[in-house]
């Protein structure tokens, strides 16, 4: 394949808060879902569907409930009034803290930031996006109609704050009561080793970031989960920092302490990346000897050598959805808190491209 690379296919998952859905794919809003869809799904009439999605006035309220998960289990965006006669919105981001001292979090972060200025461009003429801190949003004063909170990890202590509608973007804390958009992190995961083993790898290891963070935890859930899959693989799990460094020095390790080693899911690209040097200088060759699947999709991934498979994970994407989201509950949208989750999409190139030796009768078992 070329260094450009091309998709694997996105994989649909979906799981609920109060309600739950999944967007995948390259272009997540591409087929728009109708009312009449909604209305299908949940056994209602259109009419009743429309009602339970205003204010709920009238309707039951397990009604309510089922028609507010077949809309987030579709993906269904209410349309919002007219651009021009939205309210006018001043809408602070928050761009989250991560430990990642290689700086790759700052891409992801500008990606989410860029998805929102378009999409709140394109729903209002009177939106205004501006960057603020943590220390602004805690103060009352900042007189905000909404906050975006753009992936990474914030202040437990904005909990005892009385915050102004807020959406969260590539992150999640359960005892935050708001909409929030996911990346797909455990299924993107379990496609990674699934497309290891259909090539013939047996011995996956998962070289993780901080267990403190929750996307390592969700990460290692569906690398647990493909294993058990696979046959009930055996797991061998490293722990890193998302560094280049943090890669070369781990992939050494593994090389000692795992002989048969022969794939490697990588936490983030810049860690794969110095995963990639390290194997080279152990006399590794990649993929004929060791395959390496990244994740986040990074600009740098197809421009290394050899170029990096990776998981892409739609980060301007889910920046739109969060703002669209939160448009809406500025708009007046009632119903349950969403977690929505989009699906991400296995983009192979050369460090995994290659089906290991005299193991290509995994193949057609793993796909059948």
């Amino acid at each position: 394949m070329s260094p450009g690379g091309g998709p694997a296919g996105p994989g649909a998952s979906h799981e609920g808060g109060d309600a739950g859905g999944s967007v995948g794919g390259r272009a997540p809003f591409r087929n728009r879902v109708t009312l009449g869809d909604v209305a299908r799904h949940a056994g209602v009439s259109k009419a009743t569907a429309s009602v339970a999605l205003r204010d709920g006035t009238g309707v039951a309220a397990e009604t309510s409930e089922r028609v507010a998960m077949s809309a987030a289990a579709l993906g269904y965006r209410r349309s919002l009034p007219h651009r021009r006669s939205l309210p006018s919105m001043r809408i602070g981001a928050v761009l989250g803290s991560a430990p990642d001292p290689s700086g790759e979090s700052r891409y992801y972060g500008f990606e989410l930031l860029a998805g929102a200025r378009e999409e709140l461009a394109a729903v209002s003429q009177q939106a205004e996006l501006q960057v603020v801190t943590e220390s602004q949003v805690a103060d009352t004063g900042v007189g905000l109609s909404g906050i975006l909170f753009l992936g990474g990890a914030f202040d437990a202590r904005l909990l005892e704050k009385r915050l102004p509608l807020s959406v969260l973007v590539g992150t999640y804390f359960p005892q935050w009561p708001f909409d929030a958009v996911l990346a797909d992190n455990s299924r993107g995961a379990y496609l990674a080793v699934m497309n290891l083993f259909s090539c013939g790898r047996s011995t996956i290891a998962l070289m993780n970031g901080p267990r403190t963070t929750r996307t390592s935890e969700l990460k290692e859930l569906g690398y647990r989960e493909a294993l058990a899959d696979c046959g009930g693989l055996s797991p061998v799990i490293e722990v890193g920092d998302f560094s280049p460094e943090s890669g070369y020095l781990l992939v050494q390790e593994l090389l000692k302490s795992t002989p048969g080693l022969d794939a490697l899911v990588v936490a983030d690209d810049p860690m794969a990346i110095g995963a990639l040097h390290g194997l080279a200088d152990a006399g590794k060759r990649v993929p004929e000897d060791v395959a390496v699947i990244g994740f986040g999709d990074s600009p740098a991934a197809p421009l290394a050598r050899p170029s990096l498979s990776s998981v892409r994970v739609f980060q301007r994407q889910m920046g739109a959805l969060g703002a669209r989201m939160l448009a809406e509950r500025i708009a007046g949208a009632p119903g349950p808190y969403i977690r929505t989750l989009v699906s991400p999409e296995l983009v192979l190139r050369d460090s995994s491209n290659t089906v290991a030796q005299g193991r290509s009768d995994n193949k057609e078992s793993a796909a059948s």
